[in-house]
């Protein structure tokens, strides 16, 4: 669990994070509809999850 890792969810947020999740099946993480079912679904996956930061969404970085 050393390299650090993003991830866009689907409300803007980007979380940076650690895991001993396998490389091959982090690419394959879906959009998380928020920071609960992202985490939740580290929980039910079984594997180890370490949350540096969580970026969130806001009026200066928006997308549109």
């Amino acid at each position: 669990m050393n390299k650090l890792y993003n991830h866009s969810l689907k409300n803007g947020d980007c979380v940076i994070f650690k895991t001993n999740m396998p490389k091959d099946e982090i690419a394959l993480l879906t959009a998380f509809p928020n920071q609960y079912r992202f985490i939740d679904y580290f929980k039910e996956q079984g594997y180890q999850l370490v949350i540096h930061s969580i970026i969130k969404q806001g009026p200066y970085n928006s997308k549109s």
